[in-house]
């Protein structure tokens, strides 16, 4: 199997009739205004989460959980479940986006399981703001550059910061008792040639090195958009899981996960095909 050792981790509502046996109800923002956080739909269904090898575009661990539930609750869980299904040192980078957020599963992720994580902070964290007020220290060097598309982006790493609380170990909420739980951090000042102001500049939190490797933890990120440009647009187009249909009667909810579980499976089973079909051919060559 050609797999990179880079996984996505991500989650999307398979949605249903508010009506439908063991579905649950959660908000999304409305299209429009992304600064406007006040508006919201609600919408009711299942959560189906995956762990998606951006490479191969295979699915090694899926969840299906009603719609309300949290993602951070599924951060580890989905972690090990992934390990176990492809085997030990398989999954080497974990890419997802904040609302995966846990100190602690993400602590345990890399201190016990050995493996690192890219997640973006969410805008009020202190160790958002820490990683931003030190520009200062690192604005004489020379800022990291990458491409995006056409477009430059720009940023700077920030290694040893201790000013996440919440990533120690289980039920720990001091770093005075772990001498600092250490995190490392790349915050983005130009995207797509556009300078961006401080207060909306984006950081993103990892366990990788940062101020020895800006531009390839913020490419490795960008890799988290194939699972939702790839994996969930396939998915819910070629396996028609946009909207589960209407049912009823005792065995509803059970068919509602048999459904999407035949559709995760058909899905991998074919990507899985042609990573083997390539793997012969370069047997061949």
């Amino acid at each position: 199997m050609l797999l990179s050792g880079t996984f996505a981790l991500d989650s999307t509502i398979i949605e249903t009739k508010p009506d439908f046996p063991g579905c649950g109800k959660t908000k999304r923002k409305k299209e429009g205004d992304e600064e406007d956080t006040s508006q919201y739909k609600y919408i009711h269904g299942f959560k189906l989460f995956i762990l998606y090898e951006v490479k191969s575009r295979i699915i090694v661990a899926m969840n299906i959980v009603p719609a309300n539930e949290s993602d951070s609750n599924h951060l580890l869980s989905m972690v090990k479940q992934g390990i176990k299904n492809c085997g030990k040192g398989r999954i080497k980078v974990i890419v997802a986006d904040r609302g995966f957020l846990d100190g602690a599963q993400m602590w345990e992720i890399k201190h016990k399981l050995g493996i690192d994580f890219i997640i973006p902070a969410k805008s009020k964290m202190i160790i958002r703001e820490d990683a931003i007020a030190l520009y200062n220290n690192y604005k004489d060097r020379s800022l990291a550059e990458w491409e995006y598309g056409k477009d430059k982006c720009q940023g700077y790493g920030v290694d040893g910061l201790t000013t996440y609380f919440e990533y120690n170990p289980k039920g720990v909420k001091s770093n005075k008792k772990t001498n600092g739980s250490a995190l490392n951090a790349v915050v983005i000042t130009t995207w797509r040639g556009r300078k961006i102001a401080k207060e909306k500049q984006k950081v993103i939190l990892t366990s990788l090195p940062a101020e020895e490797d800006v531009a390839a933890i913020a490419k490795k990120y960008r890799l988290r958009s194939l699972i939702e440009n790839q994996g969930f647009r396939e998915l819910k187009q070629a396996s028609y899981l946009k909207h589960l249909p209407r049912r009823s009667g005792e065995y509803a909810e059970n068919a509602a996960y048999i459904h999407m579980m035949l559709c995760v499976y058909a899905h991998t089973l074919f990507y899985a095909f042609l990573s083997w079909r390539k793997m012969s051919f370069l047997k061949l060559i």
